[in-house]
């Protein structure tokens, strides 16, 4: 199986006195360097999926208004090996 990789960023905002971030990556074969459109995107809380998205054209992807935690990002891609991350959303920081 092929390997997909990687690469996301949160980014933290205010927003109406609650604090919560985004979260955004770009999925690529690691072998080719090529974008990898429609992957499924899911962030989990005790393997409860509590956002979901799905790669563009791109590659890219991006979760808004994210509740500060630790959440395991998912990603599937059909013909490639799933990729599990633990993340840790905090307010008013970046992580990546």
């Amino acid at each position: 199986m092929k390997t997909l990789i990687t690469f996301y960023l949160a980014i933290f905002s205010m927003v109406s006195f609650s604090q919560n971030g985004t979260v955004k990556g770009h999925v690529i074969d690691q072998e080719t360097g090529e974008a990898i459109p429609f992957a499924r995107v899911v962030l989990e809380v005790d393997s409860v999926a509590q956002y979901k998205a799905v790669s563009d054209f791109d590659g890219l992807f991006k979760f808004e208004n994210v509740a500060p935690g630790e959440y395991k990002l998912r990603i599937r891609f059909i013909g490639y090996d799933p990729i599990e991350e633990n993340i840790i959303v905090k307010p008013n920081e970046t992580s990546q």
